[in-house]
This record gives structure tokens, sequence and C-alpha cells, in this order.
């Protein structure tokens, strides 16, 4: 009896440390390079003619630099449909700066040539 009495208590006591781990873990990450390209690809959306023929390439195929203090640059591209109708690849620059509560604010956006 006392053998499955410290059994469930040192499975209580994984869970709760298990628990803590992940609320910590996932609350600490509060901004990345990842999360920084997809708040660009939404200011990016925002601008576009046709924001629902919008193709973003992947977070890894962009670059991505992180200027300290939660800003970073992003440099990639999106395929979008113009006033046209026709599929236009357009290069952007993007800068953005995590302002906390899961809140993004646009420094500045450009697009290329």
């Amino acid at each position: 009896m006392n053998r499955h009495i410290l059994s469930f208590i040192a499975l209580g006591v994984f869970v709760l440390l298990a628990i803590g781990s992940t609320e910590s873990s996932s609350s600490s990450v509060e901004h990345s390079e990842t999360m920084a390209h997809i708040m660009c690809q939404d200011f990016v959306k925002n601008r576009l003619k046709a924001p629902r023929t919008a193709k973003f390439p992947r977070s890894s195929e962009a670059r991505t630099t992180d200027l300290g203090n939660g800003r970073y640059r992003v440099i990639s591209y999106v395929d979008a449909q113009n006033s046209f109708g026709a599929l236009i690849r357009t290069r952007y620059a993007c800068t953005v700066q995590y302002t906390g509560n899961d809140r993004w604010r646009l420094e500045a956006l450009d697009f290329l040539e």
C-alpha cells in the first residue's frame, strides 16, 4: 500500500513540474523571428489590392534579423494578384517591434523593386 501511495505522489509531483515548465516556457516566448515574419505578412496583406490571393514563402526562406529590444527586420516577398488580376511577386522589407501583450508595432514597410 505504501508503495502505491509513493508512486501516486511521485506521479503528482512530475505532473505539476511538467505543467509549470510548459507554462513558463510558453510565456517566456513573447516574440521571435518567426512571429516577426508572421506579423510582417499581416502588415503586407493590409496593403495589397487582393490580400486573399497572397502567397508567402516559409519563414525559413525569409531573411529575418533580430535588431534587439524586440525589434526585427524581415526581408521577403509575396505573390499576389494586382488590380488587373495578374499574379505579381513583390519583395518587401519590414521592421516591426514587439510591444508586449501579443502586440506588434510596424516601424517601416518598404516594397522593393
